[in-house]
């Protein structure tokens, strides 16, 4: 085999969850498990774009993919649920998790739901870092910190859809004081019988917003249509805006297709 034939088998993420008791579940994670794994999902819309299908809750969801995580979750009483996390990356040089040089991340949620709705509160602490360079904690020793609400409820009644909504504000200690804040939302409806599929449509923040400057969306409707056993094939219509006079708003097409064995 060639040496520089990386060909071989690669894990995208590795982790181990056990419960403790009736009512405790613990996780330990590699490989950019995120901390947010035992995380309740207060979202019943099942996104297709890597923009929307987090439901407007892009950084209190803690997942930075900075290497190594462990967290938990224990059920209070009757649908009610507290979680926390973590995720650390200590980086070649450094001296570990948790330590002065290395980027830490920790996150907490507490959510209920009930038999057809579901609401959630989380708040994240992220130290600063740069993902393109290792996940390395930023020169400033910055911190961002984000709090986050998101809901769903899935109405009983024949040809209506469940309401998902996200909202998410984000505050960069590091940054200017004009310049510290943004937030996210978003909202999404979804019918999960029409025909031999489901059909979703959602509208929310391209990126996260800042305060002083004008907010850019975006769009997108789908249709996953059960083709066969295992096989869905699911049409998507998006539109994203541009804030830029010199940059037209984009619009897209694309069909994808899901295999499950």
């Amino acid at each position: 085999m060639d040496s520089k034939d990386n060909t071989g088998l690669v894990f995208n993420q590795l982790s181990y969850t056990r419960q403790l008791g009736d009512r405790l579940t613990v996780f330990v994670g590699h490989q950019g498990t995120p901390g947010s794994l035992l995380y309740t999902n207060a979202c019943a819309y099942g996104g297709q774009t890597d923009v929307l299908d987090d439901c407007g809750i892009r950084t209190s969801n803690l997942d930075e993919e900075l290497g190594a995580s462990f967290g938990a979750s224990f059920d209070i009483y009757d649908g009610l649920t507290a979680a926390f996390g973590y995720e650390g990356e200590g980086g070649e040089t450094t001296h570990g998790l948790m330590s002065k040089e290395a980027t830490d991340a920790f996150g907490a949620q507490i959510a209920y739901t009930g038999d057809n709705y579901g609401v959630a509160f989380a708040f994240a602490s992220i130290e600063n870092h740069d993902a393109s360079a290792g996940n390395g904690i930023d020169a400033d020793r910055g911190v961002t910190t984000s709090s986050a609400l998101s809901a769903y409820y899935s109405p009983d009644l024949e040809n209506f859809p469940s309401v998902s909504v996200g909202f998410e504000s984000t505050h960069d200690d590091s940054a200017a004081a004009d310049d510290d804040r943004t937030s996210n939302y978003f909202v999404g409806l979804q019918w999960d019988e029409i025909g031999n599929g489901s059909l979703g449509a959602s509208f929310g923040s391209k990126a996260p917003e800042p305060e002083n400057q004008d907010p850019e969306k975006m769009y997108e409707v789908f249709y996953a249509y059960n083709y066969a056993d295992g096989i869905t094939i699911t049409p998507i219509v998006f539109v994203k805006e541009n804030a830029s006079a010199t940059v037209n708003d984009e619009t897209g097409i694309f069909l994808k297709t899901s295999f499950n064995f």
